[in-house]
């Protein structure tokens, strides 16, 4: 009939809904081990739309906006990695019965993902860490949280997305074009109090206590040299203590390792679904 709206599709086509506060995007159906992505900071859950709907096939797919990001409210001060790993845990057990999840964080996410597989471990069944946020930042300003970083959420909160969307190519002329759309949206989605707000990062000393988590651990590596933040001596200190749990996967990337090398973290990830679901 003209002019009648597509049914959705839920496998491609993200179903937003919200757990208490906690606001999240999902993907996908079926009896697989379920995937939670979390993003890095300043970026959203639509982020991962480039990625999200081939995992979601055969299993479910939720991505959670963190606290001042997408539509969660940022809520009442500090913003911290624990709080969000609270918000996860919360999202995981009630839309998909308690796990345990394939977790799956980028920078700030892959923060989050440790310290909810360190406090919740039955909720986790692997996890994939994107470049997480493992070197501390010296430019700390007074909220106690990086000082580019405050700065770049109050310059972004004075953009449009359209202007954004003129700037995304030139900045990063290497990532494929369905990640730009996602990228500039989610950069006008994040609460510019989130600049001013106190901010705890460091409350882990997060290589050292990766040897804490039980469950088989893929690190998604890129280059330093590039923009990457997880260095090689940081790789090297972790993989002894966590032996054979770690899988190391290096990417010709900066810090957006999926975003510029995606056919190798695609590949990751599914290796990662696939062996979860054969000791489901």
């Amino acid at each position: 009939m003209p002019g009648r709206e597509p049914t959705p599709d839920p496998t491609r086509d993200p179903v937003s809904g919200r757990t208490g506060h906690v606001a999240w995007h999902t993907w996908g159906s079926g009896p697989g081990v379920p995937v939670v992505l979390l993003h890095g900071v300043t970026d959203d859950g639509l982020c991962w739309g480039p990625f999200a709907p081939g995992w979601a096939q055969g299993r479910r797919v939720v991505a959670v906006d963190a606290r001042g990001h997408g539509d969660t409210p940022l809520g009442e001060p500090p913003f911290t990695i624990t709080a969000l790993a609270a918000d996860v845990a919360a999202v995981i057990r009630a839309e998909l019965g308690g796990g345990p999840a394939v977790v799956v964080g980028h920078s700030m996410g892959g923060l989050v993902a440790e310290e909810l597989a360190i406090a919740e471990p039955a909720l986790v069944a692997a996890l994939v860490l994107e470049d997480p946020a493992w070197r501390a930042d010296p430019d700390v300003d007074r909220t106690g949280g990086p000082a580019h970083l405050n700065e770049a959420i109050r310059m972004n909160a004075a953009r449009t997305v359209e202007d954004l969307l003129e700037l995304a190519p030139v900045w990063n002329p290497q990532w494929p074009v369905a990640e730009l759309a996602p990228w500039a949206r989610s950069k006008t989605r994040v609460d510019p109090r989130l600049a001013d707000t106190p901010q705890v990062w460091d409350a882990r000393d997060w290589p050292a206590v990766l040897d804490q988590v039980r469950v088989p651990v893929t690190l998604l590596v890129g280059d330093p040299v590039l923009g990457a933040i997880v260095d090689e001596p940081q790789v090297e200190a972790v993989a002894a203590p966590l032996g054979d749990r770690l899988t190391v996967v290096h990417a010709a990337a900066g810090h957006n390792v999926r975003r510029e090398a995606p056919a190798v973290v695609d590949a990751a990830v599914r290796r990662v679904l696939a062996l979860a679901d054969a000791v489901r």
